[in-house]
């Protein structure tokens, strides 16, 4: 049934006059399209995932103000155990507030280990990649993953049906669509920094009821439950500072590991 499975497919699911196939294949690191349709047919033959070490990715087809609370996502998925990898166009928003929590220049190294130890991975696709180019590079990196149980594609309109279904047959994994639930807010007031803390000002109250509802949707699908609980646990993780404590480790590790490799790259110049 692998057989199936390849780098056209993918494509064609999509709008293939928008993506510049070549482009895909060099940032997936491959350099030619036999390596990666022969790559998804092995990854799809070792899927063979146990219930401690499965990965879950998190893609977002594009980020504007009223879908930032996705941003969040992976960091909520994290506090509950879960091995997630997230993947976006790094466009300007993601510039503007990621700063805040990590380093962004260390997302790019030690992944495995990031992982492996924060149960985080960030992929950040150039912000030159159009938001069909980001869902089938999403798409391919998932599959190429033999951990992979299930990827959250979250985009306005989501695959077809039948190509949904052929694809997790084929690759033995989940797709979940999730329709963005877009949120208007004025970010002028809100201090990114504080904004997970314990004790919260009306405005950071306002924003983080707004990421709980947001997140509610796929959430809830994750762990089975109704939304009301879903938003429930989301909302107690970000006034329970659950979510500010993940992010203020991560960036303690995202900083230790951008220190290293300076040091490397220093003393290999040396």
């Amino acid at each position: 049934m692998q057989s199936g499975l390849n780098l056209t497919f993918i494509i064609n699911a999509f709008n293939p006059q928008n993506i510049d196939c070549a482009k895909i294949i060099a940032q997936l690191g491959y350099t030619d399209q036999a390596s990666v349709d022969a790559a998804l047919r092995l990854s799809a033959q070792q899927r063979v995932v146990s219930d401690d070490d499965r990965h879950h990715y998190i893609v977002q087809k594009q980020i504007t103000e009223n879908s930032l609370s996705y941003i969040f996502s992976p960091f909520i998925n994290a506090v509950l155990n879960y091995k997630t990898i997230y993947i976006a166009a790094k466009v300007a928003l993601v510039e503007q507030v990621y700063p805040y929590y990590l380093q962004l220049d260390a997302l790019e190294l030690q992944r495995q280990q990031s992982i492996d130890e924060m149960h985080l991975g960030f992929d950040l696709l150039p912000a030159d990649f159009h938001a069909d180019e980001v869902e089938v590079y999403a798409l391919c990196k998932a599959l190429l993953d033999p951990k992979t149980q299930c990827i959250y594609m979250f985009a306005e309109q989501g695959l077809a049906l039948e190509i949904q279904q052929q694809l997790q047959d084929w690759a033995q994994i989940e797709i979940r669509h999730i329709t963005p639930q877009l949120i208007e807010h004025d970010y002028s007031d809100i201090n990114f920094k504080q904004l997970f803390w314990k004790v919260k000002s009306d405005e950071s109250a306002a924003l983080c009821k707004k990421i709980a509802y947001a997140n509610a949707q796929w959430l809830s699908q994750q762990i089975q439950v109704d939304l009301p609980k879903a938003e429930h646990l989301i909302d107690d993780l970000l006034y329970s500072e659950h979510i500010f404590e993940k992010l203020s480790v991560f960036g303690e590790f995202t900083e230790t590991i951008l220190k290293h490799h300076r040091l490397s790259t220093s003393s290999a110049v040396l």
